[in-house]
């Protein structure tokens, strides 16, 4: 297991490496921290050995509802600051070298259905 928090919880597993989302009291919903430890995990994958990237939830009902709103409240600079987070995920998530599996189980939106299509 590598070092994570606990609302993006990161295991590996032989040469799996496990990437769950974990904040069920806000759907899930990600915040610039959580960007940053998404595109950090499936950034360094590679380098750890790992084979494949496995995206997934904590919750059985729901995968992403989006980027977390309570952050744009926070003012222009803090969205800027998020929109940035997401497109070098995104980023990430293109370049990665090695095969993406993101399982749902129930609903994802806005930059969780985004993430999920990648």
């Amino acid at each position: 297991m590598i070092e994570n928090n606990t609302r993006v919880i990161i295991r590996d597993v032989d040469a799996i490496r496990y990437v769950t989302l974990n904040r069920p009291e806000k759907a899930n919903a990600l915040s610039m921290s959580m960007l940053h430890e998404l595109r950090c995990a499936i950034q360094s994958s590679e380098a750890a050995g790992i084979r494949l990237v496995v995206l997934r939830s904590a919750s059985p009902r729901l995968f992403c509802a989006g980027a977390d709103i309570e952050e744009f409240l926070e003012g222009p600079d803090q969205l800027a600051q998020q929109s940035e987070a997401l497109r070098e995920l995104i980023d990430a998530m293109a370049r990665c070298p090695l095969p993406l599996l993101a399982l749902a189980r129930g609903r994802a939106a806005g930059a969780g259905a985004i993430v999920l299509s990648l």
